[in-house]
């Protein structure tokens, strides 16, 4: 039930991500969202939101600018209950996020720095996950919405049981 339910989460942030990931490339605007998107959920610790984790999080930045690399994430923070922050990265295909890591850890010096901000990111946390969301056309609303325009986002989870979709 859980993964349905991040499921569900991810197909409507995905709506979202495809206007960040436009408005940060110089190309045309893609057809559409992204076919796969990663979200990594941090819960912080309390105390420890705001400019900890915030000086915490640019070692990553720092680490990927340094390297002038490509992919492109979207960060944002929670203003009501549990202290978090999601991190949306899009993909156009599980292959094109494989190459990703690959490369990644192919960079031995991107590698190291981000380890190391890891290590201290990771001081911060209660917890942290994962969850990769693929992209279904049938179940999209208004997937060109203008997310650079935005101030706020509302995410909604709805809970499926397995065997009930219909």
């Amino acid at each position: 039930m859980k993964k349905l339910t991040g499921t569900l989460l991810g197909f409507s942030l995905l709506f979202g991500i495809s206007a960040a990931a436009v408005a940060q490339e110089k190309s045309a605007a893609p057809a559409g969202p992204p076919k796969v998107l990663v979200i990594t959920r941090e819960f912080v610790k309390p105390g420890k939101a705001g400019p900890p984790h915030d000086k915490a999080e640019s070692a990553f930045v720092q680490a990927m600018a340094r390297a002038k690399w490509p992919q492109h994430y979207l960060a944002v923070t929670s203003l009501s209950g549990k202290s978090r922050a999601l991190f949306l990265t899009p993909y156009a295909s599980f292959d094109a996020w494989e190459k990703d890591t690959q490369a990644t850890d192919k960079n031995a010096a991107l590698s190291a720095a981000l380890s190391r901000a890891a290590v201290a990111d990771g001081e911060l946390l209660d917890s942290l996950d994962q969850g990769a969301f693929l992209y279904s056309e049938e179940f999209s609303h208004n997937p060109r919405t203008d997310l650079p325009q935005m101030r706020y986002l509302e995410i909604s989870a709805f809970s499926v049981r397995p065997g009930h979709r219909k």
